[in-house]
């Protein structure tokens, strides 16, 4: 309560009742003054805190005159000797914490009833532009909502618009790439996808997948595809566009004998440096070290025709065995030179070539490892091995002498040919399959392994639901050059070592005996080049020990076991693919040494896709054949970047299995470094295992491989220089 007088006076009763002992006067106590800036009492101090409804009502009565004071409720109402009585003196503290109190912001003040007149104005106006701010914010959000309901709407139209014109707006896909990078709105959008309808616009911000598509379309369909789908919805990159991206090489076939000239010619313009308006045209990678590289030559079909050559004015396609028969294939200003070569050919002294040999340069490494043709050569294959022979000593010399050549990128560590025992390993699956699929079939300790034992035995394999047809097509393949199948029966060979042989006789154990040593050389063989798991050392290891083996069954068996000039080869090819370790860390210990390159499989795929360009006419003669080259050598490049675009050849799709042939080097993941791989531990380790091998079935060489090698020129593979 707000008092202005002395509320009571003291009576007899309550100060005969008094815990003091001091005298009684009748001077009333008026409680103490009010520590307050006077300036602001009336606006501070809070005044509601008096009210008989506020649930902190403090322990005083305040009392207003000319100077505030408080006056404690449970005040005696006399005065002794002191200003005021000890009730009253004891409200300091409380007064304290009220000032305190009322000194704060509203923010920290948690009760009403506390707030002074000053702060419920502060409050007030804080609520006052709260409540602004948030009837502002909600003008916004319907203002927002409105314009998203709008953009919805334009959005819609466009979903409208592209729905009922899906296939009349030329390249949607680069028309909305455009929107989102440029942030266009809806209806611009929506503007630029009519004007695209009318022909009146059309987005060429090209990405290089369009690119390459472009260029592969080019390549298969020519010019007259390209010009298809640039005209159409998908409007692809036109010929023009294109051009920077293609290999437009000018290569030279050797029409008039095996000359440097053409050889050195061919190899600047595939490795040299080239000139292009787009630094993703290149499909030349530099590198700072060189990489080994392989030599292949193979021969392809050719129609038999004469081409005309306007850069040299020679008539091309006369085989080069008996070229020297014309005295000259230029055309010049008469007739004479047809004339004679007319008669040549019709008295037999020159033949028109049905085939072409080819020579080309492949890269040994994860990347750009398609082959690249340096020579081309009309052929009417009566030539002699001298003639072959000189044909690669003028290439590799070509390739050593020019500054795109070895100088730049590195030497040739590879050489291999049609007929050469360095061809890929599937030609000697093939040779095997056939020799344990014929009548006669191979020996191995004095068991012949033919087809009908090979029957019999494969029928055993559990998880394999043999039916007569089915057997007898993987025995007999109507293709034989089917390699799918052919490792599929190889597989099913090493497949039968699993088999239980507790219950065998006598006879069936020899015959089991002798299959699984002949199983376990095919597994050496095989699994370097099918299985990506193996690493460097592994490979390498597999393949020594297949070759021990195949030396001590060759040894103990004789030419029973196979023919002279198989066994020669296998074992060349092995030989191959161990040494390539060592070259390649003479050049780069860090280069990956990848085996599947080995051979001329890489010519093969130039020889297919060439043959494919040319759709219902797969032969060409020598002058069409360099421009398919160019293509293909472009087709090599994307389908690389692309690999998903490639159909694989029936003859090689092994997806179907749990082994895929012709694989390519990025599907081995392992550790491939030459410098990762010891030969000479990984050689004492297969000899080891080959030995282990030999004396689990009995058939122990008599001389250890060890002693067997020691003789001077005698080994497997000779001397190795490490």
């Amino acid at each position: 309560h707000v008092n202005t007088t002395p509320a009571y006076l003291p009576t007899s009763s309550s100060s005969q009742h008094s815990e003091f002992a001091e005298p009684f006067t009748h001077i009333p106590c008026t409680g103490i003054p009010l520590e307050w800036d006077p300036q602001t009492f009336w606006e501070t101090y809070p005044f509601q805190m008096h009210s008989p409804s506020s649930k902190r009502r403090p322990k005083y009565d305040l009392i207003l005159s000319e100077s505030p004071r408080a006056r404690a409720k449970d005040c005696r109402g006399f005065v002794g000797s002191a200003a005021c009585c000890p009730r009253c003196s004891e409200l300091s503290l409380d007064i304290s914490i009220i000032k305190e109190r009322a000194s704060r912001s509203f923010e920290h003040v948690h009760d009403h009833d506390d707030l002074s007149v000053t702060q419920l104005r502060a409050k007030v106006k804080s609520v006052k532009e709260t409540l602004n701010e948030l009837k502002l914010k909600s003008l916004d959000l319907a203002e927002s909502a409105d314009r998203a309901h709008k953009r919805l709407d334009e959005y819609a139209n466009v979903m409208q618009f592209l729905g009922d014109n899906a296939y009349r707006i030329p390249a949607i896909h680069r028309l909305l790439c455009n929107a989102s990078a440029n942030g266009w709105s809806p209806t611009r959008t929506l503007e630029h996808c009519k004007l695209a309808a009318e022909g009146k616009y059309t987005a060429r911000n090209y990405s290089q997948y369009e690119v390459d598509l472009a260029v592969l379309l080019s390549e298969l369909g020519g010019g007259g595809a390209v010009y298809a789908l640039n005209h159409s919805i998908f409007t692809l990159p036109s010929r023009n566009t294109i051009r920077p991206y293609r290999r437009e090489a000018n290569l030279m076939p050797s029409i008039n004998g095996v000359g440097a000239a053409e050889i050195s010619r061919n190899i600047s313009a595939l490795f040299g440096p080239r000139e292009s308006h787009s630094d993703q045209a290149s499909h030349v990678e530099e590198e700072d070290d060189p990489y080994g590289f392989s030599l292949s030559f193979d021969e392809v079909a050719a129609e038999r025709r004469i081409d005309y050559f306007p850069e040299t004015d020679e008539m091309g396609g006369f085989c080069l065995e008996h070229r020297a028969a014309l005295d000259s294939i230029k055309v010049g200003t008469n007739t004479q030179t047809v004339e004679a070569a007319v008669t040549a050919v019709r008295e037999g002294k020159v033949h028109i070539s049905h085939e072409i040999s080819v020579g080309a340069i492949s890269r040994l490494s994860e990347t750009g490892y398609g082959a690249k043709p340096v020579f081309m050569g009309p052929s009417c294959k009566i030539g002699t091995w001298r003639d072959c022979l000189r044909t690669m000593e003028i290439v590799l010399e070509c390739w050593k002498r020019s500054t795109h050549g070895e100088r730049l990128h590195g030497p040739i560590l590879s050489v291999s040919s049609d007929g050469c025992p360095k061809r890929r390993y599937a030609m000697f699956m093939m040779c095997l399959r056939t020799l344990v699929c014929s009548p006669e079939g191979l020996v191995v300790k004095n068991v012949c392994i033919n087809r009908d034992l090979l029957t019999s035995w494969l029928e055993r394999l559990p998880n394999h639901d043999w039916s007569e047809t089915s057997l007898y097509a993987l025995l007999n393949p109507a293709d034989a050059q089917h390699v799918a199948r052919t490792i599929k029966l190889m597989l099913c060979i090493v497949e039968i070592k699993t088999l239980d042989s507790d219950d065998f006789d006598p006879s069936e154990a020899a015959e089991f005996e002798a299959l699984c040593l002949l199983a376990d050389f095919i597994d050496a063989w095989l699994q370097p080049f099918i299985n990506v798991e193996l690493n460097l050392s592994q490979q390498i290891e597999s393949l020594i020990t297949a070759s021990h083996l195949l030396c001590a069954l060759y040894l103990q068996n004789g030419p029973s076991f196979m023919p002279n000039q198989l066994y020669a080869d296998i074992q060349a090819s092995i030989k191959n693919a161990v040494l390539l370790v060592p070259k390649t860390r003479i050049i780069n210990g860090k280069r990956k040494v990848f085996i599947c390159l080995l051979g001329d499989d890489v010519l093969e795929a130039l020889f297919g896709r060439s043959r494919m360009i040319g759709g219902h006419s797969p032969n060409s003669s020598v002058g069409e054949l360099r421009d398919r080259f160019v293509s293909a050598m472009n087709l090599d490049y994307i389908y690389e970047q692309h690999p998903e675009w490639e159909r694989q050849p029936q003859r090689l799709n092994m997806f179907r299995m749990r082994h895929v042939d012709h694989l390519r080097p990025a599907h081995f993941k392992r550790e491939l470094r030459a410098q990762s791989c010891d030969l000479k531990s990984c050689w004492t380790a297969a000899v080891r295992k080959a030995e282990a091998i030999l004396a689990q079935y009995r058939a122990s060489m008599a001389v250890p491989f060890a002693v067997l090698f020691q003789r001077k020129d005698t080994g497997v593979y000779g001397e190795i220089v490490y």
